[in-house]
């Protein structure tokens, strides 16, 4: 199990960081279809059940660098950008009075 490529590994770092499929795709350059075709030979090759079981794996077996994962420095889910309420006043503006 210790035949994992760098590339597999860093598909499952950016998996245990958070970033969606889309984003591991644009990252290392293939289409996300065939990203999500990597994932799942993977994880047959490995006997993962699920992602869970994929990262708790690499965990393990030490292919990713889980305390940099863990740290400040560790790649974070995009927060998203909420919509304004209805009638809030937009940064900026003053209300009229």
């Amino acid at each position: 199990m210790d035949d994992v490529s760098n590339y597999e590994r860093t598909i499952v770092s950016l998996m245990i960081g958070g970033y969606s499929d889309g984003a591991i795709a644009r990252h290392v350059n293939v289409a996300r279809r065939t990203l999500e075709r990597h994932i799942a030979k993977l994880m047959q090759r490995v006997g993962a059940p699920n992602r869970t079981a994929l990262g708790a794996l690499a965990a393990h077996h030490g292919w990713v660098d889980v305390p940099a994962l863990a740290g400040p420095s560790a790649p974070r889910r995009p927060v998203p950008v909420t919509a304004q309420r209805a009638g809030s006043v937009p940064a900026g503006r003053a209300m009229a009075s």
